[in-house]
């Protein structure tokens, strides 16, 4: 789980830094430190972290 929460985490970064529409995985993986492989063992596509992403800040905004 915590490979998970360093790609959201990096991917809120990258997402916050390029905006929705514009990072590829090659940006979230570079930001994480971590492989590519590694990516898909969590996420199918980057449209799945995308809205993971956006989850994990409506969690924090409610709480």
């Amino acid at each position: 789980m915590r490979t998970r929460a360093t790609l959201i985490e990096a991917a809120m970064r990258v997402f916050a830094r390029l905006g929705p529409d514009t990072p590829v995985i090659k940006d979230f993986i570079a930001e994480a430190g971590v492989a590519r492989g590694t990516f898909y063992i969590m996420f199918r596509t980057r449209e799945e972290l995308l809205v993971e992403v956006a989850s994990v800040i409506a969690d924090r905004i409610q709480s």
